[in-house]
């Protein structure tokens, strides 16, 4: 297999047993725009340092450049640290996208403890997940406008849907709200604590930053679909020798749907 065309991937990893004990890690990327999947790298605990799916990512990514001559454009991953700063360091021309899905669980987290404590804000969990989602969906690929189109959800849950910022005048793009919708809502005072507490989530830098990596919109969906697929063949309640990893491995690549 060999490409000049430049190519977008989707690498997930997946271990042979929960939890920590994993002996064996699988590595697979697939063509986005294909669904099909491109290649896999089977590494085992003992026979390499460090982490078994950063290691796992390191190889196939040098086997498909080096090897294959592939122009890899954008790999999309979980954002998993060790391959982050392996693609940051390693291979800076590259995209290297965080699938919407991860942190869009990611965010959902940070809510939690507010429960409690902050229950009025805690109700615009889910607002505030959905607006994440169409900020990623339309933001054309730019990731400034991402983060902008993000934060000025902290303007709509204070009730206010018209704002000017840096002398440009700002809306809310959904329609204009009724008098009963505007009564049924529990808005947000700016001088609260619960306003507060959801802007310190909302305008964490980590999340932030890590925005930027989503503004091409795509996720490990279809990816993570085949990983579900593949334990039929490879089931981690059992444990398999090396050689009957790799065979299975190839099985599934080759006969799934």
């Amino acid at each position: 297999m060999s490409s000049e065309l430049p190519i977008w991937l989707a690498g997930d990893g997946q271990f042979d047993s929960p939890g920590f004990c994993a002996k064996y890690c699988t590595y697979s990327v697939m063509d986005i725009c294909s669904g099909k999947i491109v290649d896999f790298k089977l590494v085992q605990k003992g026979q390499i340092k460090g982490d078994l799916e950063r290691q796992a990512c390191e190889k196939l990514l040098t086997e498909l450049k080096n090897v294959y001559d592939c122009v890899i454009v954008l790999l999309l991953t979980d954002r998993h640290k060790g391959i982050r700063k392996y693609i940051r360091t390693q291979h800076s021309k590259i995209t290297h996208e965080f699938d919407i899905w991860h942190l869009s669980k990611s965010l959902m987290k940070r809510f939690k403890p507010l429960e409690k404590k902050y229950p009025d804000a805690f109700l615009w969990k889910s607002s505030i997940n959905n607006h994440l989602w169409w900020s990623v969906q339309t933001c054309e690929g730019n990731g400034k406008l991402l983060v902008d189109k993000f934060i000025s959800v902290l303007y709509h849950i204070s009730n206010k849907h018209e704002w000017v910022e840096d002398a440009n005048k700002n809306q809310c793009q959904h329609e204009k709200l009724t008098e009963n919708e505007i009564r049924s809502k529990l808005w947000l005072n700016e001088d609260s604590e619960s306003y507060y507490a959801l802007k310190k989530i909302i305008m964490s830098k980590d999340l932030l930053k890590d925005l930027d990596h989503a503004k091409n919109f795509v996720h490990t969906g279809r990816l993570e679909s085949y990983h579900n697929l593949r334990l039929k063949y490879m089931p981690k309640r059992i444990h398999l020798k090396y050689k009957g990893m790799h065979m299975r491995k190839n099985y599934d690549c080759h006969f799934r749907p």
